[in-house]
Order: structure tokens, then C-alpha cells, then sequence
């Protein structure tokens, strides 16, 4: 069971508002020294702080206080000792993406790649590490 939970807010004042009052009910953790992380936000926070702290161990449990939340969990201030302990953990490898079309020249990144209007583009996405 995770009993140092660190609670990460995006800027919205529903998320910052949450935050507060969880970090109230359950304690406050700094993440450096936390057993899991909480992600309060939507799926761009919840990728933004996967990536802060991928290479912490720690891992990551989103709830949803954005806008729509694909890969968040439900928020709810109940029982969040027990969602943690039930969570099931996945392991998530970023992508290296190389990007190459008529108009625009080749570029990688692992976050996210976007071209405007080109002719045409081939889009290569790979797990780090794998050789296809």
C-alpha cells in the first residue's frame, strides 16, 4: 500500500482547489520522497508530469480535474489509499517520432510532433530502445 502520496495540481483553479483539499485528508508529500504521485489535471498533465519524473521509479496516478481526461482515473476525494493499493501498474515507454514530408524537414522528438498542410508525410514511431 502507498502511504507517502505527493499530490501535483495543473494551474486550473478545480485542480489547485482539489489538491489543496486532498493534501489536507492524506498529508503532503514532496514527489522526491513520495511512494506514488498523484496527478491532478488532464491528460497534458498527466503526460507532462510522466515525463518529469520517469526516470524517479515513482510511479503515477492520474485523476481527472481537465477537461476530458482520457488517461485520467475518475477524481473522487474517497478511499484513495484503497484505489492506489487496487491500481494496477503499467509501464509506459516513450516514443521517439522522426516526421519527414515535402514541406517540412525531418525532426524528432519524444513528446509530440505536428506539420502544417504538407504534401505528403511519413510518420515512423518506435518504443526507445527497440530496433524496428
Amino acid at each position: 500500500m502507498y502511504e507517502r502520496i505527493a499530490f501535483l495540481a495543473s494551474d486550473t483553479p478545480d485542480a489547485q482547489s482539489a489538491g489543496k483539499r486532498l493534501c489536507e485528508r492524506y498529508g503532503a508529500r514532496d514527489p522526491d520522497s513520495a511512494d506514488v504521485i498523484v496527478a491532478l489535471g488532464g491528460d497534458g498533465f498527466m503526460l507532462a508530469t510522466q515525463h518529469r519524473f520517469m526516470n524517479s521509479g515513482v510511479p503515477v496516478y492520474g485523476m481527472n480535474k481537465g477537461t476530458v481526461g482520457f488517461l485520467m482515473n475518475e477524481f473522487s476525494e474517497e478511499d484513495l489509499p484503497q484505489r492506489l493499493a487496487a491500481s494496477t501498474q503499467r509501464i509506459i515507454r516513450p516514443l521517439d517520432m522522426e516526421a519527414r514530408s515535402s514541406s517540412v524537414r525531418r525532426t524528432q522528438s519524444p513528446r509530440s510532433t505536428s506539420a502544417r498542410s504538407p504534401n505528403w508525410m511519413r510518420v515512423v514511431c518506435r518504443s526507445r530502445g527497440s530496433s524496428e
